[in-house]
């Protein structure tokens, strides 16, 4: 017994310092994809987990596509979805070819992170529904949203996550309402049960 006490309390004093050793970024962004043809992007105003600043780089939300895709693009349909420290607009949603990666980049302009401010702001739709050679995710995920420099190479940077939203979960505020249903259907095939 007092050798269960002492592994328990040495495992609680080490607890701490084995989960210092792993960053846990902030949600940075969340996507609603339930519409693929007006998918939005709304900042949540997580902070970036890094400075960086690089002219025609651009962010890449890795394992966004359930599967390795072709090269397409999706045109932002609208908004002013940026990165809070440059201010500056994303002009492109494209997938790569042969990755999971949704890459969107600001065009030839500059875009910054600084970890003193929210990564991003603002909200945007993008258009998926014509994009031909892609597998789109089933159930909702999340993953990391990592910096790309401007000749399209991972810099290994990330600087935050986000949520991916393709199925509505009811509100539990809802539930009330299901179970006067619920127990109508099972009253009526307890019922068909008890009369065959």
């Amino acid at each position: 017994m007092l050798t269960r006490i002492v592994s328990c309390t040495i495992a609680a004093l080490l607890m701490p310092i084995s989960l210092a050793g792993t960053a846990r970024a902030d949600l940075i962004m969340t996507i609603d994809a339930t519409n693929l043809s007006a998918t939005t992007f709304t900042a949540t105003g997580g902070l970036s987990t890094a400075d960086y600043s690089l002219q025609g780089s651009g962010i890449a939300l890795e394992d966004f596509f359930g599967a390795n895709s072709t090269n397409s693009f999706g045109s932002l349909l609208s908004g002013d979805f940026r990165p809070t420290a440059s201010n500056v607009r994303y002009s492109s949603a494209s997938a790569n070819g042969g990755t999971t990666l949704l890459r969107m980049t600001p065009g030839n302009q500059s875009h910054s992170f600084s970890v003193s401010q929210s990564a991003f702001s603002g909200q945007t739709e993008v258009d998926f529904a014509t994009l031909q050679g892609i597998t789109f995710r089933t159930t909702n995920f999340v993953g990391d949203v990592v910096i790309f420099d401007d000749f399209g190479n991972n810099t290994g940077i990330t600087v935050g996550q986000y949520s991916l939203v393709v199925s509505a979960v009811p509100e539990p505020s809802s539930f009330p309402l299901l179970m006067p249903i619920a127990a109508g259907l099972l009253t009526r095939n307890r019922r068909r049960l008890l009369a065959s």
